[in-house]
Protein backbone atom coordinates (compact mmCIF):
# COMPACT_ATOMS: atom_id res chain seq x y z
CA UNK A 1 0.00 0.00 0.00
CA UNK A 2 3.20 2.13 0.48
CA UNK A 3 3.62 2.64 -3.42
CA UNK A 4 -0.43 3.47 -3.93
CA UNK A 5 -0.01 6.44 -1.16
CA UNK A 6 3.18 7.83 -2.96
CA UNK A 7 1.64 7.90 -6.25
CA UNK A 8 -1.39 9.68 -5.54
CA UNK A 9 -0.01 12.80 -5.37
CA UNK A 10 1.96 12.13 -9.01
CA UNK A 11 -0.35 13.30 -12.37
CA UNK A 12 -0.93 11.44 -15.47
CA UNK A 13 -1.13 7.50 -15.48
CA UNK A 14 1.29 6.14 -13.19
CA UNK A 15 2.24 2.46 -13.60
CA UNK A 16 1.85 0.01 -10.48
CA UNK A 17 2.02 -3.48 -12.10
CA UNK A 18 3.68 -4.42 -15.43
CA UNK A 19 7.30 -5.11 -16.40
CA UNK A 20 10.02 -1.78 -17.89
CA UNK A 21 9.98 -2.80 -21.49
CA UNK A 22 12.22 0.03 -22.86
CA UNK A 23 11.63 3.35 -24.10
CA UNK A 24 10.65 4.11 -27.22
CA UNK A 25 11.30 7.52 -29.12
CA UNK A 26 8.29 8.98 -31.18
CA UNK A 27 7.67 11.92 -33.19
CA UNK A 28 5.84 14.93 -31.89
CA UNK A 29 5.46 18.87 -33.52
CA UNK A 30 5.12 21.69 -31.14
CA UNK A 31 3.60 20.48 -27.99
CA UNK A 32 4.39 20.04 -24.53
CA UNK A 33 4.52 16.79 -22.77
CA UNK A 34 4.49 15.82 -19.07
CA UNK A 35 6.07 12.60 -17.86
CA UNK A 36 3.27 10.29 -17.52
CA UNK A 37 1.01 11.92 -20.35
CA UNK A 38 -1.13 9.40 -22.49
CA UNK A 39 -0.03 9.71 -26.13
CA UNK A 40 -2.39 8.74 -29.14
CA UNK A 41 -1.12 8.77 -32.71
CA UNK A 42 -2.32 11.36 -35.05
CA UNK A 43 -1.91 9.51 -38.58
CA UNK A 44 -3.22 12.08 -40.81
CA UNK A 45 0.32 14.69 -39.59
CA UNK A 46 2.34 11.24 -39.15
CA UNK A 47 3.36 12.42 -35.24
CA UNK A 48 1.96 11.59 -31.46
CA UNK A 49 -0.54 13.77 -29.73
CA UNK A 50 -1.61 14.30 -26.64
CA UNK A 51 -4.42 12.07 -26.03
CA UNK A 52 -7.96 13.29 -26.13
CA UNK A 53 -11.33 11.79 -25.29
CA UNK A 54 -11.51 10.73 -28.66
CA UNK A 55 -9.03 7.83 -28.29
CA UNK A 56 -9.27 4.51 -29.13
CA UNK A 57 -7.32 1.22 -28.59
CA UNK A 58 -5.53 1.71 -32.45
CA UNK A 59 -4.53 5.61 -31.47
CA UNK A 60 -3.21 4.72 -28.12
CA UNK A 61 0.65 5.00 -28.35
CA UNK A 62 1.75 4.99 -25.36
CA UNK A 63 2.91 6.38 -22.19
CA UNK A 64 4.95 9.60 -22.06
CA UNK A 65 8.49 8.42 -19.83
CA UNK A 66 10.22 12.00 -20.24
CA UNK A 67 9.12 16.01 -20.62
CA UNK A 68 9.64 17.60 -23.13
CA UNK A 69 8.73 21.38 -24.38
CA UNK A 70 7.60 22.58 -27.83
CA UNK A 71 10.77 22.33 -29.67
CA UNK A 72 11.06 18.96 -29.25
CA UNK A 73 10.60 16.85 -32.44
CA UNK A 74 10.60 13.46 -30.25
CA UNK A 75 9.56 11.55 -27.14
CA UNK A 76 10.42 9.05 -25.53
CA UNK A 77 7.08 6.73 -24.03
CA UNK A 78 6.33 3.09 -23.10
CA UNK A 79 4.26 1.05 -24.82
CA UNK A 80 0.95 0.35 -23.31
CA UNK A 81 0.57 -3.62 -22.45
CA UNK A 82 -2.85 -4.86 -21.72
CA UNK A 83 -1.90 -6.26 -18.16
CA UNK A 84 -0.20 -3.42 -16.93
CA UNK A 85 -2.12 -1.44 -14.22
CA UNK A 86 -2.12 2.35 -13.61
CA UNK A 87 -3.36 4.49 -10.79
CA UNK A 88 -5.13 7.76 -12.66
CA UNK A 89 -6.89 11.00 -11.76
CA UNK A 90 -10.67 10.32 -12.83
CA UNK A 91 -13.30 13.35 -13.37
CA UNK A 92 -16.02 12.82 -10.38
CA UNK A 93 -15.38 11.17 -7.47
CA UNK A 94 -14.13 7.47 -7.01
CA UNK A 95 -16.71 4.32 -6.74
CA UNK A 96 -16.12 1.13 -5.90
CA UNK A 97 -19.71 0.46 -8.08
CA UNK A 98 -17.83 1.49 -11.30
CA UNK A 99 -15.32 -0.69 -10.90
CA UNK A 100 -15.04 -2.95 -14.30
CA UNK A 101 -16.64 -0.02 -16.24
CA UNK A 102 -15.00 1.31 -19.21
CA UNK A 103 -13.89 4.72 -19.15
CA UNK A 104 -13.24 7.49 -22.08
CA UNK A 105 -10.21 9.91 -21.92
CA UNK A 106 -10.83 13.49 -20.71
CA UNK A 107 -7.24 14.45 -21.42
CA UNK A 108 -3.74 13.14 -21.71
CA UNK A 109 -3.76 12.37 -17.81
CA UNK A 110 -7.32 12.02 -16.92
CA UNK A 111 -10.45 9.63 -17.10
CA UNK A 112 -13.84 10.43 -17.33
CA UNK A 113 -15.14 7.97 -14.69
CA UNK A 114 -18.99 7.03 -13.96
CA UNK A 115 -21.38 5.31 -16.82
CA UNK A 116 -20.16 2.50 -18.34
CA UNK A 117 -18.54 3.38 -21.72
CA UNK A 118 -19.40 1.01 -24.32
CA UNK A 119 -18.21 2.97 -27.89
CA UNK A 120 -14.41 2.66 -28.81
CA UNK A 121 -13.59 5.54 -26.88
CA UNK A 122 -14.00 3.18 -23.75
CA UNK A 123 -10.20 2.88 -23.35
CA UNK A 124 -9.43 2.25 -19.67
CA UNK A 125 -11.18 0.09 -17.52
CA UNK A 126 -11.55 0.78 -13.59
CA UNK A 127 -10.38 -1.99 -11.56
CA UNK A 128 -10.78 -0.55 -8.07
CA UNK A 129 -10.32 3.01 -6.33
CA UNK A 130 -7.31 4.62 -4.81
CA UNK A 131 -7.56 6.41 -1.54
CA UNK A 132 -11.11 8.10 -0.74
CA UNK A 133 -13.41 8.94 -2.86
CA UNK A 134 -12.93 12.49 -2.89
CA UNK A 135 -9.62 11.49 -4.17
CA UNK A 136 -10.63 11.17 -7.21
CA UNK A 137 -8.14 8.42 -8.11
CA UNK A 138 -8.69 4.81 -9.69
CA UNK A 139 -6.85 1.77 -10.40
CA UNK A 140 -6.84 0.58 -13.99
CA UNK A 141 -5.47 -0.95 -17.09
CA UNK A 142 -5.69 -0.11 -20.94
CA UNK A 143 -8.39 -1.88 -22.88
CA UNK A 144 -5.63 -2.43 -25.91
CA UNK A 145 -8.44 -4.30 -28.09
CA UNK A 146 -11.99 -4.09 -28.86
CA UNK A 147 -14.53 -6.69 -29.86
CA UNK A 148 -16.26 -5.28 -32.81
CA UNK A 149 -18.69 -8.93 -33.43
CA UNK A 150 -21.77 -7.65 -35.16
Amino acid sequence: MVGFVRLKAMAGFNRITGGNRGNRRLPISSITVVANDVLMYDYENEVVILATSAATPERLAGIATEGVGTSATSVLAQKIEEDDEYIVDTTSNSATTDDLHRNSLTDENTVANGADVTDDTGVFQQLGIVGATTDNKIRGRFITRQDRAA
